[in-house]
C-alpha cells in the first residue's frame, strides 16, 4: 500500500508505542513523543483489531478497510516507513491530550 495517501488523524511524528491494551470493546494506546511526553489514545466501540508488530507510530490514520455497516470507522497505526502495523475498527476515538 505505498502508493496509498493515508488521511491523517493524529500526527506524532517519531513516536514510539509504549503498550496498548485491549479490552473487550475498548483499545487504550499509550505513546511517548519525540520530547518524551505522552499521551494516550482511547478508542472505544472495538470491534476487530490486527496488530502486526507495532513500535513506532508516525501517525494514526483513517483506514476504510475496516469500515463496516454498523457505524464504526477504521483506524490504523502507522509506522516510519508509512506501513499500517496496528488497525482497528471503533465507533468512537478519543485522541487525548499530550501530558508531560
Amino acid at each position: 500500500m505505498s502508493d496509498y495517501t493515508w488521511e491523517n488523524v493524529l500526527v506524532t511524528g517519531d513516536a514510539n508505542v509504549a503498550s496498548y491494551e485491549r479490552t473487550f470493546d475498548e483499545l487504550v494506546i499509550r505513546l511517548v513523543l519525540w520530547d518524551e511526553s505522552s499521551r494516550e489514545v482511547k478508542a472505544t466501540g472495538v470491534t476487530v483489531s490486527h496488530d502486526v508488530g507495532t513500535w513506532e507510530c508516525d501517525a494514526i490514520v483513517r483506514y476504510p478497510d475496516f469500515d463496516d455497516d454498523e457505524g464504526r470507522t477504521g483506524y490504523a497505526v502507522i509506522n516510519t516507513d508509512s506501513e499500517a502495523t496496528l488497525t482497528f475498527a471503533a465507533e468512537q476515538l478519543d485522541l487525548g491530550e499530550p501530558a508531560t
